[in-house]
Formats: C-alpha cells, sequence, structure tokens
C-alpha cells in the first residue's frame, strides 16, 4: 500500500494537464462554432424566404418557370447580401440598396466580432473561424466565405399533383398559376480548425497539397451546411401586364372578350337602341387598374408611354364606365 501513496495525486494532475486544461483552451472556440451554425442556419432562412420577394428593377429579376412569368430574387444578388446581413458587425448599415459585389467581404475585416479566435497566446493576431473556399486567391477582398444555392420546383406529394391539377382547370380563362412553389434555401461555410484540435506533427510546415498551399499541413475545415424550405402559394405575378392577366383569367365573362365577339357588338352597335353594346362600352372581363396596387407597376411596359398598364383606349376614365361588367 505504501507505493501506492500519491497516484490520485498523479491521476489528477494528468487529468487537468491533459484534458481539463484543453478543454478549458478550446471552450471559446467552441462557443464561436455554435454560435456560427446559429448564424449559418439564419442565413439559410434568409436565402429561402428572399427567393419568393418581389423586385421592381427590370425584366432582369423574371424568370421563366414554364408556368407564366415568376418575379424571383436572383441567386447571385441573395449571394451577395448573405456576408454583411448575416455575418457582418453590427456597426454596418443594412438597407434595401444593392450590395456591391466588387468589393468583396473580408471576414476579419467586416465579420462579426464572435466570429474571430487566436489559436494561442503568443499569437496576438486574430484569425477568422470562416475558412476560405479559394485559400490561394492572392487577393483577399476575392475570398469566398460562403456557398449559397437555391431552388425552386413542384412541391412533392400525391396530393399536390391532383391540387395542381384542379388549378389547371381555373388557367382557362388564362389565369397562370405557379405550380413551382416549393422554394430550397442552402448556405454552406468552412470552420478553420484549432491548434489543440491538429495533429502536432504537422503545425509547423505548409501543406504540399494543391490548393491547400497557404495552409498548415495539418489544418483541416469544419463543413457546415444548412437547408431551409418555404412553401410558397401559387399566386405570383412577373409584371403589371402580366398581374392584370392573372386577375382577368377569374373572371367568368372574360371569356366573351374575344376578337369575334367584338367585332359582332361592334357592328349591332350601330342599330340606335343597341348602341351600348360596342367594346369600348360593355367590357366583358375588364379589370379597373385602379383597384391593383400600384407598387406593382413599372414605367417599361410596351406600348404605353405614359408608364400606366391600362388599354390605350382608355383615355377618359369617366368614359362609358357604368357599363363596366366584371
Amino acid at each position: 500500500m505504501k507505493k501506492q501513496h500519491g497516484q490520485s495525486l498523479v491521476e489528477v494532475g494528468i487529468l487537468l494537464a491533459f484534458v481539463i486544461a484543453p478543454l478549458m483552451l478550446l471552450l471559446p472556440y467552441f462557443s464561436k462554432v455554435i454560435e456560427a451554425r446559429h448564424y449559418n442556419d439564419m442565413s439559410a432562412r434568409y436565402i429561402a424566404f428572399e427567393k419568393t420577394v418581389w423586385l421592381e428593377e427590370g425584366k432582369k429579376n423574371y424568370s421563366n418557370s414554364g408556368q407564366g412569368r415568376l418575379a424571383i430574387k436572383q441567386t447571385d444578388v441573395i449571394k451577395s447580401e448573405v456576408p454583411n446581413r448575416l455575418f457582418g458587425k453590427l456597426s454596418t448599415p443594412i438597407d434595401s440598396r444593392p450590395v456591391d459585389s466588387s468589393q468583396g467581404w473580408n471576414s476579419l475585416d467586416d465579420g462579426y466580432a464572435s466570429f474571430k479566435f487566436t489559436q494561442a497566446k503568443s499569437t496576438k493576431a486574430h484569425q477568422s473561424l470562416f475558412a476560405a473556399y479559394n485559400p490561394n486567391e492572392e487577393n483577399e477582398a476575392k475570398h469566398r466565405f460562403f456557398e449559397v444555392k437555391t431552388t425552386h420546383e413542384k412541391p412533392p406529394g400525391d396530393i399536390t399533383s391532383l391540387l395542381n391539377g384542379a388549378l389547371s382547370l381555373l388557367e382557362i380563362g388564362g389565369t397562370e398559376f405557379n405550380d413551382k412553389g416549393f422554394f430550397k434555401g442552402q448556405s454552406e461555410l468552412q470552420i478553420a480548425s484549432h491548434l489543440l484540435l491538429e495533429d502536432e506533427d504537422g503545425r509547423n510546415s505548409m501543406s504540399s497539397e494543391t490548393g491547400r498551399e497557404k495552409k498548415r499541413e495539418s489544418e483541416f475545415e469544419i463543413a457546415m451546411n444548412s437547408e431551409l424550405y418555404v412553401l410558397a402559394d401559387g399566386w405570383n405575378v412577373g409584371g403589371p401586364r402580366h398581374n392584370i392577366d392573372q386577375v382577368k383569367g377569374l373572371v367568368p365573362s372574360n371569356l366573351f372578350d374575344n376578337a369575334v365577339v367584338n367585332t359582332l357588338r361592334n357592328f349591332l352597335s350601330h342599330v340606335p337602341i343597341a348602341k351600348h353594346l360596342n367594346s369600348r362600352s360593355l367590357k366583358f372581363g375588364h379589370v379597373d387598374i385602379e383597384e391593383l396596387p400600384l407598387e406593382r407597376y413599372r414605367e417599361d411596359i410596351p406600348g404605353d408611354d405614359t408608364g400606366n398598364p391600362g388599354d390605350s383606349d382608355d383615355t377618359d376614365p369617366d368614359k362609358d364606365k357604368d357599363h363596366v361588367i366584371d
């Protein structure tokens, strides 16, 4: 028994030196990793929801889905917004103006303070928590720290297929429902490794692997991937004229608004008793532009120099307005 005196003290010393102390040193690092995971989840949520917003900046924001024109935010625009809006400094202003992606984004200079750490007391310089996907890029402003991916497709399931078939009956009048309303937002990033987690033999030598020449041989990355799905409704428009057509297609009397019927009505309107049958007085399926949200209109509508999407013949808004049939 005498030979075992001090054994517990030695065991405690070993535990403190090789287990407790490293864990205490790594605790701040792991807390930042957990916080980065939370922010990456928020980034995926932002990407998915931003993909469904309406923009008024021109035709470049419209995408043809095969089921009408969709007003969806482009992936490149969302990708340029993610760094500052999700991972940037708290002092960085956020507004609706487009982000100048040519300026780049540096994790150390532009990132939130929590996403920086020091490897050891002897190294006072901060290191970014995020590892660049292109570490060999000489221009640090062009380092890419995030991967943004988006998709929009048809929702899965047999019930959805049946509902889409039923909605197709409503498209007889010209309305086009978007059946690709299943939006996916995906955010990816890489976490830089801590020295205490790396192989000791490779800490002081640079990697010889192609594309990683500027990294330590023992350095590795922790990949993070977050996904979020949004099921949007089928009412989406791609411009003012499409907006009018969407509403007009749901008005049953719209079926009588065609060249043959209008020609016949214009001919019969020469009879005094039927003068209000002409297509200018009696409008089938008419949609009043004043009933639509003004922010839906743009000024680059073909064939209309006034900026209004209404018919060019409607110069007098009060003319024959009592004879409109909705």
